[in-house]
């Protein structure tokens, strides 16, 4: 505990520092709490407290002196390790991050420092490091000269805080062309706080449930609250936690504390009925309750929780609508200080080069110090600057600008050589009073202050402790305190944090044409409301005596935030539907939701080997911060590159899929699967030309493959995608001997489209050239109406494919460095003879059943499949060219095959034995 001077003015410094040390060793002994005397320190003249070294020795004061630092041991021994590190020519990860960490802790007490490091903080890659097993890293010179300048400069890395303020207050500003300085006289105390107060980053309140339950053992309405997302206190209830007992005069002050300052949204008690059980009798009617066998209680807990659900976020959506944002940038008291102060200018000069306007914002800042270097010594002054870059580079002593990282090096100099110390607040450049000298123009007179300082000693400091506001909030402040209403300034009255929508009152006014209280029939929600207090007394025996209770809320009836069926045709549908819930999320195919957890099982398992766990970077608050998921997802998908490992966009899809509201914001991970896709670009189907088709046909007839045969001609005439065809059965495919030979066409079902959630939901294909209508024909006619199309794996039907392409000399497979044929390349063939034969690019969209036109040209290869005969080998062309030539007669034999009932395993035998030849009336003859 560090008891400050400034704390209780109106004594003595001594005597209220003794003064509060005796309260507080009172207060200690008071409440049994152990301290700590012997580490009291009182009267010392150099001590460390809380981490900083305090020097005011005689030897210090004699320099006129009072310095706060890192402890002086603390230096000496950085600054040598230091000096022994950077003689060496290479150093690791892990203890450079050691030294940069110490220097950078001792730079926090004189920040200009900060500038020294520069190539020292872009070394090593902290994300990167593991402690464990540090790696050995060259160490450049200049790294080296800067950590040797840090050690050389530790004996004056301290901060004189007996250094006096200035008697005026400054204002820097520059135009693209000018820059000046002007002051303005102030009274000594005025300056000071606003050095001392700066802005630190919020934190979110401690202790903010959305739910807080009282009791609640037998069914607690927590745990259903929290898997909806809220954030709810843990129960409090002594069979949890000893402490949580609420005859307890401090739980009870804290639950006090937590609904006054609102950091509770909702409050859910139950009634501790489990305490008088032994001393209770069974009342007679709660014989007739239900069984609670059915799980009643369960469903009224449930219909509870939906009930909290819906009302807090209601009451947070409408809280965000009301909400005002007045966070900003500028100050109530700088504002007024701009406008009343009567400004001089001190100094005003022209650029000698236009350059960027922040770097010209920092340099006026460098020039105010340099002439404050020239009158005084050691100095403490308070500048105002309009751009909020320059002042918070300053102010953090570094940036990344490698124009602005030289200005602030020679700031650095200055301020540290002669002891100056600079406060920079921000003002607008609308009241920037050094802003006209840089135009070449006049200060505006200075106007009243609106701010009743002189009457009021504790609005000064309330003032700068407001945090930094929007325009128009700083104003509508600074005409309310001008106006003279009065305010409780003090941190401890009634209304302190208080929200304001506590002091409106309510728009609504009382409407007569409702009837006055009591009057008119008894309200259906108020009956309701009794019934549901009831049932929730009722609650406890639906389990016995023994229960402990349930909450103050009930089962409400269905037509309050349920619905429930209206007629007959909402039980239909209901009865049709089902118990069974919509999935959650977008839906996606099984296949494809199969592949996505796989890939998210992979992820996790990385995940975890990193000290991350899976749950917390979908969950908030680790879904919240976008950079560093998409920096996580980022560095697994370089990971996965450089491993060899697939395409990870599906991984993506994957995350996106269990946190939706960050789908449009992982635009990073996007990126670098672009990169990838760029430097693997993926490779189209190779279209099939009709003259391998029927030469792959032809050889799986002579082989006996009919099915694969009529396979190969129905996907590539059809333009059907290979797994429709795989799925297909006899039913689904019309033949024109099905209907007499009335149309000379097939038509074939699809039934499950790919883009049936997008296009239409039943398609259909038609087949109407007459070789591959004659084919398919041959291959199914003979099937019943259930026989799949394809009755084996489609593995089965791969092995074959790349069987006939093997006996063809055909190149098959996308692995090879030329491309091959695949199944896929039956329909991307199929559309580009289409094309090519009718020059009709509609009529191929709507065959192919394409969305666009864009997603056609892909399969649409017409140079590809014009050039892939004449690319073949010899060998190739001559068994392509043979196949071809034999294509009419096989076909023509199949034909007799089938309508003669020769089964499929005999083909080859009488093809290979030359035996068998049919004339053109279908009459047996000689060989073949």
């Amino acid at each position: 505990m560090i008891f400050s001077p400034f704390l209780l003015p109106g004594l003595p410094r001594r005597d209220h520092r003794l003064l509060a040390l005796a309260r507080a060793q009172a207060a200690y002994s008071a409440h049994s709490i152990l301290g700590s005397p012997e580490k009291d320190i009182d009267g010392a003249s150099r001590a460390t407290v809380a981490g900083a070294e305090l020097d005011s020795s005689p030897y210090t004061r004699s320099l006129g002196l009072a310095l706060v630092g890192p402890p002086r041991s603390k230096r000496v021994a950085l600054a040598a390790i230091t000096l022994e590190a950077a003689r060496l020519t290479h150093t690791t990860d892990v203890l450079h991050l050691c030294l940069v960490g110490g220097w950078v802790s001792g730079f926090m007490y004189r920040r200009p420092f900060m500038s020294v490091f520069g190539r020292v903080f872009s070394l090593v890659e902290a994300a990167s490091v593991v402690p464990e097993h540090p790696k050995m890293l060259p160490l450049p010179r200049r790294v080296a000269d800067e950590l040797v300048l840090a050690a050389a400069l530790s004996h004056v890395l301290v901060s004189d805080i007996s250094a006096p303020w200035a008697s005026e207050v400054y204002a820097t500003d520059s135009s693209d062309c000018k820059g000046a300085i002007v002051a303005a006289p102030v009274a000594p105390e005025e300056p000071a706080p606003q050095f001392a107060h700066r802005p630190s980053p919020k934190r979110p309140p401690p202790c903010r449930f959305h739910f807080l339950e009282i009791w609640g053992a037998p069914c607690p309405i927590s745990p259903l609250l929290a898997a909806l997302g809220w954030t709810v206190c843990p129960r409090l209830d002594p069979a949890v936690s000893l402490e949580y007992d609420l005859c307890s005069r401090r739980v009870f002050e804290w639950i006090a504390f937590l609904l006054e300052r609102g950091r509770v949204d909702a409050l859910g008690a139950s009634l501790p009925l489990a305490t008088f059980s032994p001393a209770s009798k069974a009342w007679r009617f709660w014989h007739l309750a239900p069984d609670p066998a059915g799980g009643a209680r369960d469903v009224v807990v449930r219909e509870a929780a939906a009930l909290l659900d819906l009302g807090l976020a209601r009451r947070t959506a409408s809280l965000a609508l009301s909400a005002l944002p007045t966070e900003g940038l500028e100050s109530v008291f700088v504002n007024d200080l701009a406008l009343s102060l009567p400004w001089e200018v001190r100094k005003a000069w022209t650029w000698p080069r236009p350059v960027h306007i922040n770097i010209l914002e920092a340099s006026c800042v460098y020039r105010l110090v340099c002439a404050l270097a020239k009158q005084s010594g050691p100095l403490r002054a308070v500048s105002l600057c309009d751009s909020n870059v320059a002042k918070c580079a300053i102010t953090k002593g570094r940036s990344p600008s490698f124009g602005l990282s030289p200005v602030l090096r020679r700031l650095a100099a200055v301020s540290v050589a002669f002891g100056i110390s600079c406060s920079l607040v921000f003002c607008p450049t609308r009241l920037m009073p050094a802003d006209h000298p840089s135009r070449d123009s006049a200060i505006p007179e200075p106007v009243p202050s609106a701010l009743p300082l002189s009457d009021k000693p504790g609005l000064l400091r309330a003032l700068v402790g407001l945090p930094p506001l929007r325009r128009w909030a700083s104003g509508w402040v600074r005409l309310v305190l001008g106006l003279g209403f009065s305010f409780s300034w003090a941190g401890g009255h009634r209304d302190a944090g208080r929200s304001f929508r506590t002091f409106v009152p309510s728009p609504l006014d009382f409407d007569r044409t409702l009837g006055f209280p009591g009057e008119g029939p008894t309200s259906p929600f108020a009956s309701r409301f009794c019934s549901w207090v009831c049932l929730a007394w009722l609650l406890p025996a639906c389990s016995g005596v023994s229960s402990s209770g349930s909450g103050f809320v009930a089962s409400p009836p269905v037509s309050h935030g349920r619905l429930a069926p209206r007629n007959a045709g909402d039980q239909w549908r209901k009865s049709r539907r089902g118990s069974d819930d919509l999935p959650a999320g977008r839906l996606v195919e099984a296949s494809t939701q199969k592949q996505r957890d796989a890939l998210w099982n992979a992820f996790s398992k990385w995940l975890e080997d990193q000290g991350i766990s899976a749950e917390a970077l979908v969950q908030p608050p680790g879904s919240s911060d976008v950079d560093s998921v998409n920096c996580i997802l980022t560095r697994y998908g370089r990971e996965l590159y450089r491993a060899g490992r697939p395409y990870y966009s599906e991984l993506i899809n994957a995350y996106s899929s269990k946190v939706p509201k960050l789908r449009r914001l992982l635009q990073p991970a996007w990126d670098l699967a672009f990169s990838w896709k760029r430097a693997e670009p993926g490779r189209h189907h190779t279209a099939m030309p009709w003259q391998v088709l029927l030469g792959l046909v032809t050889t799986a007839f002579l082989w006996g493959w009919p099915r694969t045969a009529g396979l190969l001609a129905l996907s590539w005439g059809g333009l059907l995608r290979i797994g429709e065809a795989l799925a297909a059965r006899r039913s689904d495919l019309m033949l024109p001997k099905d209907v007499w030979n009335t149309i000379d066409f097939a038509y074939l079902s699809i039934r499950e489209p790919k883009t049936r959630y997008s296009a239409a939901r039943h398609q259909s294909v038609r087949i109407d050239q007459p070789n591959v209508l004659r084919i398919v024909t041959a291959a199914f006619q003979a099937l019943g109406p259930a026989e799949k199309l394809w009755p084996s794996s489609a593995q089965t039907l791969r092995t074959r494919f790349r069987q006939l392409c093997g006996a063809l000399r055909l190149p098959w497979g996308s692995g090879s460095k030329t491309p091959g044929l695949e199944l896929a390349s039956l329909r991307a063939g199929g559309a580009t003879w289409l094309l090519m034969a009718d020059e009709d690019s509609e009529l191929v969209r709507r065959r192919g059943r394409w969305l666009t036109s864009k997603i056609m040209e892909i399969y649409i290869q017409e140079v590809s499949s014009i050039q892939f005969l004449p690319s073949l080998n010899a060998e190739t062309k001559r068994l392509v060219h043979a196949a071809l030539e034999a294509h009419a007669d096989v076909v023509h034999k199949v034909e007799f095959f089938t309508a003669t009932g020769i089964l499929p395993d005999m083909w080859y035998r009488l093809f290979s034995a030359r035996t068998v030849a049919v004339d053109d009336t279908g009459v047996l003859g000689g060989a073949v």
